[in-house]
């Protein structure tokens, strides 16, 4: 799952962003908040891996990442990777 909070053309993220993925055609980008979508459609066994990045540094992000740790809950067959996860957790 990525989710794309750019305020943008879907085929401009697709251009861009799919080229850096190995398997672009198992890639589904989706122009949505990040949480509304995970709330209505990470149930287990849905994704494979989840990877959050909303935030810009730790000190904006403790509080989106401890609301995404939530949704692992709901999918715990799912690999939930956080970006700058360990950062965050040095100041928990």
């Amino acid at each position: 799952m990525v989710t794309n909070r750019i305020r943008q053309d879907p085929k401009d993220t697709n251009k861009y962003v799919l080229p850096q993925f190995k398997n672009a055609q198992k890639v589904n980008i989706v122009q949505a908040d990040a949480y509304d979508y995970a709330q209505k459609n990470i149930q287990d066994g849905k994704y494979d891996f989840v990877f959050t990045d909303l935030w810009h540094d730790v000190s904006d992000g403790i509080d989106l990442y401890l609301k995404m740790k939530e949704y692992e809950k709901q999918s715990p067959n799912t690999i939930f990777s956080y970006w700058i996860e360990k950062s965050i957790l040095c100041y928990l």
